[in-house]
């Protein structure tokens, strides 16, 4: 069987442009408030103080944790009868099905990315995370949950 796609096609975007455009904004941000010193005013014109250029500081260092969390360290994902081909788009590895030790989902979060924990380390660490392909993410659990089953000798 040919291995097909559980991962979103929107994961290059969202783990390679999307962060690459914050961080440039930001950093932008970053230079016009330190470095260049530009004023920041409030609507009606008058010239913000010092402690709200830290506080935009903060709001961006968050961001871009958050960005890092649920962006950059997603995992493009396939799947065959007997392995998951893990890639981060520059290098894949194939891990056999029999080395996963868990599947959770993360259903607090607005894309419900899916965390797969292996029983040993890879190339990517023991555990990687993707974004399932849109309003498919049951259907990717389901389909993951039952195929691990299957190579684990589960039925």
């Amino acid at each position: 069987m040919r291995a097909h796609r559980l991962s979103s096609s929107a994961t290059l975007f969202l783990k390679v442009v999307w962060p690459g455009v914050l961080i440039v904004v930001g950093a932008l941000v970053m230079f016009m408030l330190f470095v260049a010193r530009a004023e920041i005013q409030d609507p009606s014109g008058v010239a913000a103080h010092q402690h709200e250029r830290w506080l935009i500081l903060g709001v961006f260092i968050a961001m871009t944790w958050l960005e890092y969390l649920f962006g950059i360290r997603l995992k493009r994902v396939r799947l065959d009868e007997g392995a998951l081909y893990i890639s981060n788009f520059r290098t894949e590895i194939r891990v056999p099905l029999a080395d996963v030790a868990g599947i959770h989902e993360h259903r607090w979060v607005a894309n419900r990315p899916v965390t797969v924990e292996f029983r040993r380390n890879t190339r990517f660490g023991k555990r990687v995370v993707f974004m399932p392909r849109l309003n498919e993410w049951a259907g990717v659990i389901a389909e993951l949950t039952a195929a691990v089953g299957r190579a684990q000798g589960f039925r």
